[in-house]
């Protein structure tokens, strides 16, 4: 029977795990969805009275579709294109304080250098935390990458507790809001269900990142293994906007860490509606960009000082060129002999269990034999 167990093992903890996560993206997402709904309605209201400009540009058709955009990459738009009456009753974004402080969060460790992160155990700690905000459970989002066939969800800060859940926010890189002069690292277990498959990933393949805003897009544009301590090569890149994903290699020896670059990139999300914030009249050229927003005050309601760039990462080709890193080793034979042994297991177990049922039938017919027999 111990044996039977050890042989199922495997299997209810991978069960367990996708059930848990499944879970927790669902709260997320019904938890978000609400405050989405509400500010949908404020804003349609306000832009009843703008003749040229409406949702429907957007392709926001009706309140659920306002996960089709990035709500603060919209306002900014929206604010260079409404008269300045519409501007003043614009609403705030959701979550408006949360953002506003992990806005502060990535202008502060951009600018102190990321002083703090010293190599890829820093992330034990948590710098920052969404309890006081009232989201209990750390999760800012999820991440989807089609290529991995994964969906997990991110949770802030990277314990081990948040690790053995999904995805984590390495702690001392930036928050996951996008914006200039930001890199968020997503780090992982290198096991089934979370990024076992990291390898999987090749240039232009998409990752995308759901948050309590909506959802971005990022496009995978080189790998490369690192030593643990080559805290470097996951800082931020000045002028860059990146998202990093990061987990142990090679699999089940976990001695380097295998690193994932990708550039922010909407175009590769298929319902998105494109449009180019900066190319548009700006209500305010006064304000410098650091990570998305001002440099100045912090607003995310109707203020003049909120500002959106993207980089265009075609045009900033010295980031290609830095050095590869460790010598590659690939991890997909440990891969596949896990999967074979597991394979195995399956067997193994539906034998085992065909032959119990086998012995208990066998039992039972001896059983009623015998009570014949003293009849």
């Amino acid at each position: 029977m111990i044996g039977f167990f050890l042989l199922i093992k495997p299997f209810a903890a991978d069960y367990q795990v996708k059930k848990n996560t499944q879970q927790a993206i669902i709260q997320f997402t019904e938890r978000v969805e609400a405050e989405k709904i509400d500010f949908v309605k404020e804003l349609e209201e306000c832009l009843k009275s703008e003749e040229n400009v409406s949702l429907a540009d957007y392709g926001i058709f009706s309140e659920k579709d306002i996960d089709k955009v990035y709500i603060p990459d919209m306002m900014f738009d929206l604010r260079s294109r409404v008269s300045e009456e519409t501007r003043e009753k614009l609403p705030e974004i959701p979550f408006a304080d949360i953002y506003n402080s992990m806005y502060e969060y990535n202008i502060s460790i951009f600018e102190n250098n990321q002083s703090e992160l010293k190599d890829v155990f820093s992330y034990t700690t948590n710098d920052f935390e969404l309890e006081p905000y009232g989201l209990k459970d750390d999760i800012i989002g999820f991440i989807t990458v089609d290529a991995m066939n994964i969906k997990l969800p991110m949770y802030i800060g990277s314990s081990e507790e948040h690790m053995a859940h999904g995805t984590t926010i390495m702690n001392q890189t930036s928050m996951p809001i996008g914006g200039n002069n930001t890199n968020c690292v997503v780090a992982a277990h290198r096991s089934f269900g979370f990024f076992a498959n990291i390898e999987n990933l090749s240039e232009g393949d998409t990752v995308i990142v759901n948050n309590l805003w909506g959802e971005m897009g990022y496009r995978v544009i080189k790998t490369i293994i690192i030593s643990p301590y080559d805290i470097d090569k996951v800082k931020i890149y000045p002028d860059h906007e990146l998202l990093t994903l990061m987990t142990c290699h090679p699999y089940g020896i976990n001695n380097e860490r295998y690193v994932v670059y990708c550039v922010r990139d909407d175009s590769c999300l298929p319902e998105r509606v494109l449009y180019n914030a900066k190319d548009s009249e700006s209500t305010d050229d006064k304000t410098e960009n650091v990570t998305g927003i001002s440099s100045g005050e912090i607003k995310t309601d109707n203020s003049d000082n909120v500002q959106h760039e993207h980089i265009n990462h075609e045009e900033n080709s010295d980031f290609f060129d830095f050095p590869s890193g460790e010598e590659f080793v690939s991890s997909s034979k440990s891969i596949q002999y896990e999967i074979i042994v597991r394979v195995i297991g399956i067997i193994m177990t539906g034998i085992f269990i065909i032959i119990f049922i086998i012995m208990r039938i066998s039992e039972l017919i001896r059983s009623i034999k015998s009570q014949n027999n003293v009849k």
